[in-house]
């Protein structure tokens, strides 16, 4: 099976804030110091998303995405395909309606959907000298839709087999460029960079019987 470059860069940033509410007495050894709940961490990454079906759900598979918030902080994680390992596909029966539904975020403006057969799309890689398989699309899609309105709901029409189901979400991009921002600071070349919109790419494999 021929060998595909597989590269994943992720970013995580956490903030946590601590403040303390009154000083320790010193005359009081034993006293500690009240100390307010921290912050929660931010999310620098899209929402969670899950299928659900009859009787069986899976958590979406990760692929690259561009995430920016409000404030500017931004992470682009890049990637070829999507890593099954540690992966089942998850059994499902014909003609059985799937639901993904987004879960620690909101659902995108609009999301894409390609359905693949697992043969030809299953490829051997090798990420830091570990080999392992990834979903990488590579033949044509056998069906493909558009969705707007959340939660997406899909029908399971194929022959029995394996398949793997791509799809990509478009957000807004909630960043707004400082009005004290100049263009010379922007880039050399005093073209302002573009705010792009946030983009997801997930996948999903399943099993029909």
């Amino acid at each position: 099976m021929r060998r595909i470059a597989h590269s994943l860069a992720f970013a995580l940033v956490l903030i946590t804030l601590v403040a303390c509410n009154s000083p320790i007495d010193k005359s009081d050894s034993t006293k500690a110091p009240e100390i307010t709940p921290t912050s929660p961490a931010i999310r620098l990454r899209p929402p969670d998303f899950t299928i659900k079906g009859t009787t069986s759900t899976q958590a979406a598979i990760q692929g690259a995405y561009y995430w920016q918030l409000e404030n500017g902080l931004a992470v682009d994680v890049k990637s070829e395909g999507f890593s099954v390992s540690g992966v089942t596909p998850m059994k499902v029966s014909q003609g059985e309606q799937l639901t993904v539904t987004a879960s620690n975020g909101t659902y995108p403006e609009s999301m894409d959907l390609k359905i693949y057969p697992e043969d030809g799309n299953l490829k051997e890689v090798k990420v830091t000298a570990v080999a392992g398989h990834a979903f990488v699309p590579t033949t044509e899609p056998i069906t493909s839709q558009s969705f707007t309105n959340s939660p997406y709901d899909l029908k399971i029409d194929l022959p029995k087999g394996d398949y793997f189901i791509w799809m990509s979400g478009t957000w807004q991009n909630p960043f707004k460029r400082p009005a004290s921002e100049t263009t010379s600071k922007a880039t050399p070349s005093g073209t302002p960079r573009p705010i792009l919109p946030l983009t997801d790419k997930i996948a999903f494999w399943i099993q029909v019987d």
